[in-house]
């Protein structure tokens, strides 16, 4: 295996910057769904009125 691989992978360290990767990106990711969605709702209720 790649030794990069390996010391991703094998340390704790690596571990923590694969979860750490995950949050930085997926945050932004889900706030921004949930937003839409929030929105959407909000305009459907809103051309019901």
């Amino acid at each position: 295996m790649h030794p990069v691989l390996v010391e991703m992978l094998q340390k704790p360290v690596g571990w923590l910057m694969i979860v750490g990767t995950i949050i930085l990106f997926g945050t932004p990711l889900a706030v921004g769904f949930f937003l839409r969605k929030k929105i959407r709702d909000e305009e459907a209720r809103n051309k019901h009125e």
